[in-house]
Protein backbone atom coordinates (compact mmCIF):
# COMPACT_ATOMS: atom_id res chain seq x y z
CA UNK A 1 0.00 0.00 0.00
CA UNK A 2 1.22 3.41 -0.95
CA UNK A 3 -0.05 7.09 1.16
CA UNK A 4 -0.09 10.37 0.49
CA UNK A 5 0.18 13.55 3.05
CA UNK A 6 -1.80 16.41 3.43
CA UNK A 7 -1.05 18.93 5.73
CA UNK A 8 -3.62 22.17 6.10
CA UNK A 9 -2.22 25.11 7.64
CA UNK A 10 -5.20 26.72 8.96
CA UNK A 11 -5.56 30.26 11.42
CA UNK A 12 -6.44 28.37 14.88
CA UNK A 13 -4.36 25.29 14.22
CA UNK A 14 -2.43 22.73 11.55
CA UNK A 15 -3.51 19.43 11.18
CA UNK A 16 -1.45 16.68 9.01
CA UNK A 17 -3.52 13.62 7.72
CA UNK A 18 -2.34 10.61 5.99
CA UNK A 19 -4.60 8.39 3.35
CA UNK A 20 -3.92 5.70 1.14
CA UNK A 21 -4.69 5.76 -2.52
CA UNK A 22 -8.81 5.61 -2.19
CA UNK A 23 -8.88 7.84 0.67
CA UNK A 24 -9.01 6.59 3.63
CA UNK A 25 -7.38 7.99 6.61
CA UNK A 26 -4.52 6.28 8.61
CA UNK A 27 -4.10 9.00 10.87
CA UNK A 28 -4.80 12.81 12.01
CA UNK A 29 -2.61 14.69 14.38
CA UNK A 30 -4.16 18.54 14.99
CA UNK A 31 -1.92 21.41 16.74
CA UNK A 32 -3.11 24.49 17.62
CA UNK A 33 -1.49 27.71 17.11
CA UNK A 34 -1.04 31.11 19.29
CA UNK A 35 -4.72 33.20 18.00
CA UNK A 36 -4.18 36.00 15.63
CA UNK A 37 -3.44 39.74 17.43
CA UNK A 38 -6.18 41.36 17.00
CA UNK A 39 -6.46 44.80 18.95
CA UNK A 40 -8.97 46.12 16.24
CA UNK A 41 -11.25 44.91 13.58
CA UNK A 42 -8.32 45.85 11.06
CA UNK A 43 -5.08 44.49 12.20
CA UNK A 44 -4.50 40.31 12.03
CA UNK A 45 -1.82 39.12 12.90
CA UNK A 46 0.05 35.36 13.18
CA UNK A 47 3.59 34.30 14.36
CA UNK A 48 5.05 32.61 11.37
CA UNK A 49 7.51 30.40 13.38
CA UNK A 50 4.63 29.61 15.33
CA UNK A 51 3.29 27.85 12.33
CA UNK A 52 6.05 26.14 11.74
CA UNK A 53 6.08 24.25 15.15
CA UNK A 54 2.97 23.48 14.82
CA UNK A 55 3.71 21.61 11.45
CA UNK A 56 6.48 19.82 12.67
CA UNK A 57 4.77 18.57 15.52
CA UNK A 58 1.66 17.14 13.86
CA UNK A 59 3.87 15.67 11.16
CA UNK A 60 5.98 14.06 13.42
CA UNK A 61 3.01 12.54 15.38
CA UNK A 62 0.74 11.97 11.99
CA UNK A 63 3.89 9.75 11.17
CA UNK A 64 4.15 7.55 14.47
CA UNK A 65 0.84 7.15 14.80
CA UNK A 66 0.36 5.44 11.39
CA UNK A 67 3.15 3.44 11.31
CA UNK A 68 3.57 4.16 7.84
CA UNK A 69 6.95 2.91 6.44
CA UNK A 70 8.65 6.59 4.68
CA UNK A 71 9.46 4.95 1.87
CA UNK A 72 5.85 4.16 1.12
CA UNK A 73 4.99 7.60 1.13
CA UNK A 74 4.14 8.96 -2.41
CA UNK A 75 3.63 12.68 -2.51
CA UNK A 76 3.03 15.30 0.23
CA UNK A 77 0.08 17.75 -0.38
CA UNK A 78 -0.31 21.69 1.03
CA UNK A 79 -2.89 23.38 1.96
CA UNK A 80 -3.46 26.88 4.18
CA UNK A 81 -5.11 29.60 5.18
CA UNK A 82 -5.35 32.34 2.22
CA UNK A 83 -3.50 34.98 1.35
CA UNK A 84 -1.40 36.54 4.28
CA UNK A 85 1.73 38.51 3.78
CA UNK A 86 5.27 36.83 5.29
CA UNK A 87 8.81 38.88 5.25
CA UNK A 88 11.60 37.05 5.52
CA UNK A 89 15.03 38.90 5.53
CA UNK A 90 18.79 37.39 4.43
CA UNK A 91 18.82 34.73 7.21
CA UNK A 92 15.32 33.37 6.21
CA UNK A 93 13.75 34.70 9.91
CA UNK A 94 10.31 36.86 9.85
CA UNK A 95 10.83 40.76 10.46
CA UNK A 96 7.47 40.79 11.16
CA UNK A 97 4.52 39.08 12.90
CA UNK A 98 2.59 37.68 8.91
CA UNK A 99 -0.28 40.38 8.77
CA UNK A 100 -2.72 37.23 7.59
CA UNK A 101 -5.70 36.74 4.98
CA UNK A 102 -8.31 39.08 7.59
CA UNK A 103 -5.90 41.71 8.21
CA UNK A 104 -7.68 44.61 6.30
CA UNK A 105 -4.96 47.86 7.83
CA UNK A 106 -3.92 48.20 3.99
CA UNK A 107 -7.60 49.47 2.56
CA UNK A 108 -6.21 52.82 1.67
CA UNK A 109 -3.01 51.54 -0.03
CA UNK A 110 -5.31 49.15 -1.96
CA UNK A 111 -7.30 52.37 -3.27
CA UNK A 112 -4.42 54.43 -3.98
CA UNK A 113 -3.41 51.61 -6.30
CA UNK A 114 -6.53 50.93 -8.09
CA UNK A 115 -6.33 54.79 -8.88
CA UNK A 116 -3.35 54.40 -9.68
CA UNK A 117 -3.84 51.99 -12.58
CA UNK A 118 -7.52 52.07 -13.04
CA UNK A 119 -9.63 48.96 -12.79
CA UNK A 120 -9.93 48.43 -16.39
CA UNK A 121 -5.83 48.48 -16.24
CA UNK A 122 -5.79 46.05 -13.53
CA UNK A 123 -7.85 43.18 -14.97
CA UNK A 124 -6.00 43.35 -18.30
CA UNK A 125 -2.41 43.39 -16.58
CA UNK A 126 -4.00 40.63 -14.39
CA UNK A 127 -5.42 38.40 -17.19
CA UNK A 128 -8.77 37.04 -18.17
CA UNK A 129 -9.07 34.20 -16.95
CA UNK A 130 -9.71 35.32 -13.32
CA UNK A 131 -12.18 38.01 -13.86
CA UNK A 132 -11.84 39.52 -10.13
CA UNK A 133 -10.05 42.59 -9.36
CA UNK A 134 -6.87 40.96 -7.45
CA UNK A 135 -5.68 44.21 -5.26
CA UNK A 136 -7.63 44.59 -1.88
CA UNK A 137 -7.17 45.51 1.48
CA UNK A 138 -6.26 42.09 2.19
CA UNK A 139 -3.69 41.96 -0.83
CA UNK A 140 0.27 41.45 0.02
CA UNK A 141 1.09 44.24 -2.70
CA UNK A 142 -1.60 46.61 -0.43
CA UNK A 143 0.40 45.92 2.72
CA UNK A 144 3.84 46.29 0.77
CA UNK A 145 2.60 49.59 0.35
CA UNK A 146 1.33 50.01 4.18
CA UNK A 147 5.17 49.02 5.41
CA UNK A 148 6.72 51.36 2.90
CA UNK A 149 4.63 54.46 4.82
CA UNK A 150 4.53 52.88 8.55
CA UNK A 151 7.52 50.10 8.91
CA UNK A 152 9.99 51.35 6.45
CA UNK A 153 12.70 49.81 8.12
CA UNK A 154 11.40 46.38 8.22
CA UNK A 155 10.87 46.93 4.44
CA UNK A 156 13.82 47.58 3.78
CA UNK A 157 15.02 44.12 5.83
CA UNK A 158 13.14 41.74 3.88
CA UNK A 159 14.57 39.75 1.32
CA UNK A 160 11.68 37.60 0.79
CA UNK A 161 7.79 37.92 0.58
CA UNK A 162 5.61 34.80 0.61
CA UNK A 163 1.84 33.63 1.09
CA UNK A 164 1.40 31.83 4.54
CA UNK A 165 1.36 28.31 2.24
CA UNK A 166 4.61 29.47 0.07
CA UNK A 167 6.52 30.20 3.58
CA UNK A 168 5.11 26.55 4.51
CA UNK A 169 6.50 25.15 1.15
CA UNK A 170 9.54 26.62 1.55
CA UNK A 171 10.50 25.53 4.41
CA UNK A 172 9.67 22.26 3.81
CA UNK A 173 12.14 22.26 0.60
CA UNK A 174 13.63 25.29 0.57
CA UNK A 175 11.78 26.37 -2.60
CA UNK A 176 10.31 29.52 -3.11
CA UNK A 177 7.34 28.12 -5.14
CA UNK A 178 3.85 30.15 -5.42
CA UNK A 179 0.60 28.45 -6.79
CA UNK A 180 -0.81 30.09 -10.11
CA UNK A 181 -3.80 31.30 -7.46
CA UNK A 182 -2.17 32.61 -4.77
CA UNK A 183 0.80 34.57 -7.57
CA UNK A 184 -2.57 36.11 -8.64
CA UNK A 185 -3.99 36.67 -5.32
CA UNK A 186 -1.15 38.85 -4.37
CA UNK A 187 -1.38 41.58 -6.71
CA UNK A 188 1.43 40.92 -8.56
CA UNK A 189 0.49 37.82 -10.70
CA UNK A 190 -1.03 36.68 -13.66
CA UNK A 191 -2.91 33.74 -13.72
CA UNK A 192 -2.59 33.32 -17.50
CA UNK A 193 1.14 33.35 -18.08
CA UNK A 194 2.09 32.83 -14.50
CA UNK A 195 4.18 35.25 -14.48
CA UNK A 196 4.99 38.41 -12.10
CA UNK A 197 3.87 41.51 -13.63
CA UNK A 198 6.17 44.18 -13.89
CA UNK A 199 4.42 47.34 -13.94
CA UNK A 200 2.95 46.49 -10.11
CA UNK A 201 5.99 45.19 -9.70
CA UNK A 202 8.01 48.61 -10.14
CA UNK A 203 4.98 50.47 -8.58
CA UNK A 204 5.65 48.93 -5.28
CA UNK A 205 9.45 48.64 -5.64
CA UNK A 206 9.65 45.22 -5.42
CA UNK A 207 11.74 42.18 -7.62
CA UNK A 208 10.20 39.28 -8.96
CA UNK A 209 13.28 37.29 -7.49
CA UNK A 210 11.31 37.97 -4.07
CA UNK A 211 8.44 36.25 -4.68
CA UNK A 212 9.91 33.10 -6.73
CA UNK A 213 8.26 31.07 -8.97
CA UNK A 214 5.24 29.93 -10.12
CA UNK A 215 3.50 26.52 -10.54
CA UNK A 216 0.37 24.93 -10.93
CA UNK A 217 -1.40 24.19 -7.98
CA UNK A 218 -1.06 20.36 -8.60
CA UNK A 219 2.65 20.47 -10.03
CA UNK A 220 5.42 19.78 -7.76
CA UNK A 221 7.26 22.13 -6.24
CA UNK A 222 9.92 20.91 -4.39
CA UNK A 223 11.47 17.99 -2.45
CA UNK A 224 11.65 17.67 1.38
CA UNK A 225 15.16 19.07 2.21
CA UNK A 226 17.29 17.21 4.70
CA UNK A 227 16.74 19.69 7.15
CA UNK A 228 12.98 19.86 7.17
CA UNK A 229 12.85 16.06 7.46
CA UNK A 230 14.86 16.26 10.65
CA UNK A 231 12.39 18.66 11.43
CA UNK A 232 8.85 16.83 10.51
CA UNK A 233 9.38 13.68 10.55
CA UNK A 234 8.71 13.55 6.86
CA UNK A 235 11.13 11.35 4.53
CA UNK A 236 13.81 13.40 2.86
CA UNK A 237 13.14 13.65 -0.67
CA UNK A 238 9.70 12.94 -0.79
CA UNK A 239 7.76 15.37 -3.34
CA UNK A 240 5.59 18.04 -2.33
CA UNK A 241 2.78 19.63 -4.64
CA UNK A 242 2.72 23.35 -4.55
CA UNK A 243 -1.43 23.12 -3.36
CA UNK A 244 -3.52 25.98 -2.93
CA UNK A 245 -5.77 28.03 -0.40
CA UNK A 246 -7.93 25.72 1.89
CA UNK A 247 -10.56 27.22 0.35
CA UNK A 248 -9.45 25.14 -3.43
CA UNK A 249 -8.87 22.38 -1.15
CA UNK A 250 -12.03 21.60 0.53
CA UNK A 251 -13.79 21.91 -2.68
CA UNK A 252 -11.68 19.27 -4.14
CA UNK A 253 -11.40 17.06 -0.92
CA UNK A 254 -15.51 17.46 -0.55
CA UNK A 255 -15.73 15.52 -4.08
CA UNK A 256 -17.44 18.73 -6.09
CA UNK A 257 -15.97 17.94 -9.68
CA UNK A 258 -19.23 18.47 -11.63
CA UNK A 259 -21.19 21.57 -12.75
CA UNK A 260 -24.09 22.46 -9.95
CA UNK A 261 -21.81 21.08 -6.95
CA UNK A 262 -22.39 22.59 -3.79
CA UNK A 263 -20.05 23.28 -0.87
CA UNK A 264 -20.24 24.52 2.65
CA UNK A 265 -17.22 24.23 5.16
CA UNK A 266 -17.40 25.63 8.83
CA UNK A 267 -14.08 26.02 10.27
CA UNK A 268 -12.90 29.46 11.50
CA UNK A 269 -14.54 31.20 8.30
CA UNK A 270 -16.97 29.92 6.19
CA UNK A 271 -16.42 28.87 2.94
CA UNK A 272 -19.52 28.76 0.17
CA UNK A 273 -18.44 27.78 -3.58
CA UNK A 274 -20.87 26.34 -6.60
CA UNK A 275 -19.28 25.18 -9.65
CA UNK A 276 -20.52 26.30 -12.32
CA UNK A 277 -20.25 26.57 -16.63
CA UNK A 278 -20.25 30.18 -16.54
CA UNK A 279 -18.82 33.23 -14.88
CA UNK A 280 -21.47 35.32 -13.07
CA UNK A 281 -22.40 38.82 -14.61
CA UNK A 282 -21.89 40.44 -10.97
CA UNK A 283 -21.03 38.32 -8.11
CA UNK A 284 -17.67 38.18 -7.09
CA UNK A 285 -15.13 36.53 -6.53
CA UNK A 286 -15.24 33.39 -9.12
CA UNK A 287 -12.25 31.00 -9.99
CA UNK A 288 -11.60 28.91 -12.94
CA UNK A 289 -11.58 25.19 -11.07
CA UNK A 290 -8.74 23.96 -12.64
CA UNK A 291 -9.21 24.24 -15.99
CA UNK A 292 -6.18 22.64 -17.19
CA UNK A 293 -7.55 19.03 -15.36
CA UNK A 294 -11.11 19.65 -15.18
CA UNK A 295 -13.65 20.55 -17.32
CA UNK A 296 -13.66 24.38 -17.73
CA UNK A 297 -15.71 24.78 -14.64
CA UNK A 298 -16.02 28.16 -12.19
CA UNK A 299 -15.84 28.33 -8.96
CA UNK A 300 -18.71 30.78 -7.63
CA UNK A 301 -17.29 31.57 -4.15
CA UNK A 302 -18.12 33.28 -1.04
CA UNK A 303 -16.40 33.24 2.49
CA UNK A 304 -18.67 34.96 5.57
CA UNK A 305 -15.70 35.58 7.95
CA UNK A 306 -15.79 34.73 10.81
CA UNK A 307 -18.25 32.03 11.50
CA UNK A 308 -16.49 28.89 13.53
CA UNK A 309 -14.34 31.29 15.27
CA UNK A 310 -17.64 33.49 16.59
CA UNK A 311 -18.26 30.32 18.98
CA UNK A 312 -14.51 29.63 19.65
CA UNK A 313 -14.76 33.58 21.26
CA UNK A 314 -18.45 32.34 23.16
CA UNK A 315 -16.63 29.43 24.53
CA UNK A 316 -13.69 31.50 25.78
CA UNK A 317 -15.91 34.24 27.44
CA UNK A 318 -18.75 32.41 28.52
CA UNK A 319 -18.49 28.85 28.92
CA UNK A 320 -14.95 28.99 31.08
CA UNK A 321 -16.14 26.38 33.45
CA UNK A 322 -16.69 24.24 30.19
CA UNK A 323 -13.99 24.91 29.13
CA UNK A 324 -12.11 23.23 31.67
CA UNK A 325 -14.51 20.49 32.28
CA UNK A 326 -13.63 19.78 28.57
CA UNK A 327 -10.36 19.81 28.98
CA UNK A 328 -10.09 17.54 32.42
CA UNK A 329 -11.98 14.90 30.51
CA UNK A 330 -10.00 15.17 27.21
CA UNK A 331 -13.72 16.18 25.79
CA UNK A 332 -14.02 19.31 23.21
CA UNK A 333 -15.74 22.14 24.33
CA UNK A 334 -17.79 22.57 21.36
CA UNK A 335 -19.15 19.61 21.58
CA UNK A 336 -20.69 20.45 24.99
CA UNK A 337 -22.19 23.81 23.68
CA UNK A 338 -23.81 21.70 20.87
CA UNK A 339 -25.22 19.33 23.72
CA UNK A 340 -26.21 22.79 25.48
CA UNK A 341 -28.05 24.04 22.30
CA UNK A 342 -30.03 20.69 21.42
CA UNK A 343 -31.69 22.46 24.74
CA UNK A 344 -33.51 25.37 22.70
CA UNK A 345 -35.98 24.66 19.70
CA UNK A 346 -35.92 26.11 16.23
CA UNK A 347 -35.63 29.73 15.97
CA UNK A 348 -33.93 29.85 19.44
CA UNK A 349 -37.04 31.71 20.76
CA UNK A 350 -37.32 33.73 18.09
CA UNK A 351 -33.43 35.63 18.48
CA UNK A 352 -31.75 36.04 15.64
CA UNK A 353 -28.06 36.60 15.37
CA UNK A 354 -26.36 38.71 12.75
CA UNK A 355 -22.71 36.45 12.34
CA UNK A 356 -20.81 39.07 10.82
CA UNK A 357 -18.63 40.56 13.61
CA UNK A 358 -15.83 41.65 11.86
CA UNK A 359 -17.70 43.20 8.88
CA UNK A 360 -19.33 41.60 5.66
CA UNK A 361 -16.67 40.18 3.21
CA UNK A 362 -19.26 37.81 1.53
CA UNK A 363 -21.71 37.58 0.02
CA UNK A 364 -21.91 41.85 -0.28
CA UNK A 365 -19.30 43.24 0.77
CA UNK A 366 -19.89 46.20 4.30
CA UNK A 367 -16.49 46.21 5.90
CA UNK A 368 -18.82 48.69 8.41
CA UNK A 369 -21.11 45.55 9.46
CA UNK A 370 -21.02 43.84 12.79
CA UNK A 371 -22.91 41.16 14.71
CA UNK A 372 -25.67 41.60 16.95
CA UNK A 373 -28.64 39.33 18.54
CA UNK A 374 -31.79 40.80 17.76
CA UNK A 375 -34.71 40.15 19.51
CA UNK A 376 -33.58 39.28 23.18
CA UNK A 377 -35.79 38.87 26.25
CA UNK A 378 -35.35 37.70 29.81
CA UNK A 379 -36.79 34.19 28.77
CA UNK A 380 -33.76 33.51 26.70
CA UNK A 381 -31.36 31.05 28.03
CA UNK A 382 -28.04 30.30 27.45
CA UNK A 383 -28.65 27.66 25.09
CA UNK A 384 -31.26 30.33 22.56
CA UNK A 385 -27.53 32.30 21.97
CA UNK A 386 -25.46 29.03 20.99
CA UNK A 387 -27.68 27.89 18.99
CA UNK A 388 -28.95 31.69 17.32
CA UNK A 389 -24.92 31.35 16.75
CA UNK A 390 -25.26 28.35 14.58
CA UNK A 391 -28.52 29.51 12.91
CA UNK A 392 -27.01 33.03 12.17
CA UNK A 393 -24.13 31.37 10.47
CA UNK A 394 -26.69 29.03 8.33
CA UNK A 395 -28.52 31.86 7.49
CA UNK A 396 -25.60 33.63 6.00
CA UNK A 397 -24.93 30.73 4.01
CA UNK A 398 -28.42 31.05 2.59
CA UNK A 399 -27.74 34.43 1.74
CA UNK A 400 -24.66 33.39 0.10
CA UNK A 401 -26.75 30.60 -2.27
CA UNK A 402 -29.60 33.02 -2.99
CA UNK A 403 -27.06 35.76 -4.24
CA UNK A 404 -25.66 32.86 -6.32
CA UNK A 405 -29.36 32.18 -7.68
CA UNK A 406 -29.82 35.64 -8.28
CA UNK A 407 -26.92 35.42 -10.88
CA UNK A 408 -28.47 32.48 -12.83
CA UNK A 409 -26.78 30.19 -11.19
CA UNK A 410 -27.91 26.58 -10.99
CA UNK A 411 -27.81 24.60 -8.08
CA UNK A 412 -28.13 20.61 -7.23
CA UNK A 413 -30.31 19.83 -4.04
CA UNK A 414 -27.89 18.65 -2.13
CA UNK A 415 -24.96 20.53 -0.59
CA UNK A 416 -21.23 18.49 0.48
CA UNK A 417 -20.72 19.74 4.09
CA UNK A 418 -17.24 19.36 5.73
CA UNK A 419 -14.60 21.43 8.30
CA UNK A 420 -15.00 21.26 12.21
CA UNK A 421 -18.60 22.38 11.73
CA UNK A 422 -19.59 19.21 10.13
CA UNK A 423 -19.12 17.37 13.53
CA UNK A 424 -21.75 18.75 15.04
CA UNK A 425 -24.86 16.79 13.67
CA UNK A 426 -27.40 19.49 14.94
CA UNK A 427 -25.85 21.96 13.16
CA UNK A 428 -25.86 20.15 10.08
CA UNK A 429 -29.30 19.39 10.64
CA UNK A 430 -30.06 23.34 11.26
CA UNK A 431 -28.50 23.87 7.70
CA UNK A 432 -29.82 21.14 6.27
CA UNK A 433 -33.89 22.88 7.76
CA UNK A 434 -32.67 26.52 6.94
CA UNK A 435 -31.31 25.73 3.10
CA UNK A 436 -34.32 23.64 2.69
CA UNK A 437 -31.23 21.57 1.11
CA UNK A 438 -30.23 17.78 1.50
CA UNK A 439 -26.94 18.27 3.19
CA UNK A 440 -24.33 15.02 2.72
CA UNK A 441 -21.81 14.68 5.45
CA UNK A 442 -18.93 13.14 4.53
CA UNK A 443 -16.11 10.06 5.95
CA UNK A 444 -13.13 12.56 6.08
CA UNK A 445 -14.32 15.93 7.53
CA UNK A 446 -10.93 17.45 7.17
CA UNK A 447 -11.46 18.25 3.52
CA UNK A 448 -8.60 21.17 3.46
CA UNK A 449 -5.91 17.67 4.38
CA UNK A 450 -7.65 15.37 1.94
CA UNK A 451 -8.27 18.20 -1.38
CA UNK A 452 -4.26 18.56 -0.25
CA UNK A 453 -3.45 14.80 -1.08
CA UNK A 454 -5.51 14.02 -4.06
CA UNK A 455 -3.78 17.33 -5.94
CA UNK A 456 -0.77 16.04 -4.88
CA UNK A 457 -1.71 12.54 -6.17
CA UNK A 458 -2.78 14.33 -9.32
CA UNK A 459 0.72 15.71 -9.26
CA UNK A 460 2.59 12.66 -9.27
CA UNK A 461 0.28 11.41 -12.15
CA UNK A 462 -1.52 8.96 -9.55
CA UNK A 463 -4.89 10.28 -11.26
CA UNK A 464 -5.42 12.29 -14.53
CA UNK A 465 -7.99 14.91 -13.71
CA UNK A 466 -10.31 16.08 -10.41
CA UNK A 467 -13.74 13.44 -11.40
CA UNK A 468 -11.36 10.48 -11.56
CA UNK A 469 -9.70 11.29 -8.29
CA UNK A 470 -12.52 12.63 -6.56
CA UNK A 471 -14.69 9.19 -7.40
CA UNK A 472 -11.83 7.34 -6.32
CA UNK A 473 -10.72 9.35 -2.64
CA UNK A 474 -14.11 10.88 -1.12
CA UNK A 475 -16.95 9.05 0.28
CA UNK A 476 -19.92 10.36 1.31
CA UNK A 477 -21.02 9.29 4.87
CA UNK A 478 -24.47 10.52 5.94
CA UNK A 479 -27.71 12.52 3.80
CA UNK A 480 -29.69 14.32 5.64
CA UNK A 481 -33.29 16.04 4.72
CA UNK A 482 -34.73 19.15 5.80
CA UNK A 483 -38.12 19.30 7.92
CA UNK A 484 -40.41 20.83 6.20
CA UNK A 485 -42.03 22.66 8.85
CA UNK A 486 -39.21 24.01 10.44
CA UNK A 487 -37.76 25.16 7.04
CA UNK A 488 -41.44 27.39 6.63
CA UNK A 489 -40.00 28.90 10.27
CA UNK A 490 -36.68 29.76 9.08
CA UNK A 491 -37.59 31.08 5.91
CA UNK A 492 -39.59 33.73 8.06
CA UNK A 493 -36.80 34.16 10.33
CA UNK A 494 -34.39 34.36 7.37
CA UNK A 495 -36.19 37.16 6.03
CA UNK A 496 -36.27 39.70 8.99
CA UNK A 497 -32.60 38.47 9.19
CA UNK A 498 -31.82 40.20 6.20
CA UNK A 499 -34.16 43.15 7.01
CA UNK A 500 -32.36 43.97 10.06
CA UNK A 501 -29.52 44.54 8.52
CA UNK A 502 -30.58 46.60 5.62
CA UNK A 503 -32.19 48.59 8.46
CA UNK A 504 -29.02 49.00 10.35
CA UNK A 505 -26.41 50.23 7.26
CA UNK A 506 -26.54 53.70 8.24
CA UNK A 507 -25.97 52.30 12.22
CA UNK A 508 -22.76 50.82 11.39
CA UNK A 509 -21.28 53.17 9.58
CA UNK A 510 -22.02 55.99 12.08
CA UNK A 511 -20.19 53.57 14.56
CA UNK A 512 -17.19 52.57 12.47
CA UNK A 513 -17.19 56.45 12.35
CA UNK A 514 -16.41 56.72 15.53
Amino acid sequence: MKYLIGIDMGTLGTKCMIFDENGKAFSCSFEPHIPPYQPNPYISEQDPMDWWSAVCKTTAEAMKRSEVSPSDVLCIGLSSQGGGLVCLDSEDNPVRPAMIYSDIRAHREAQELIEKFGRSRLMELHGSTIPTLRIGASSPVSKIQWMKKHEPELLKKTERFLYSKTYLCYKLTGESVFDDYSASGTGAGNFDTMRWIPQILEEVEVSADSFGKICRAWEIAGYITEKASKETGLPEGTPVSAGVWDGMCNIVGSGCAQKGDLMDVTGTTEIITLLEDKIPPNFRPCFPYFHQISKGLWVWYSSPRPTGAILAWFAKEFAYIETQLANRLDENVFRLLDLEAERSSPGSGNMIFFPHTSGMMSPIRDLNARGFFLGVNLSHRRSDFIRAIMEGIAYGIRHSLEVFEEEGGHMSNTISVSGGGSNSDLWNQIKCDVLGRNVETLSVSETGCLGAAILGAIGIKLYSSIEEATDSMVQVKEKLEPQRDTHKKYSKLFRLYLGAYESLGQTFAELASL
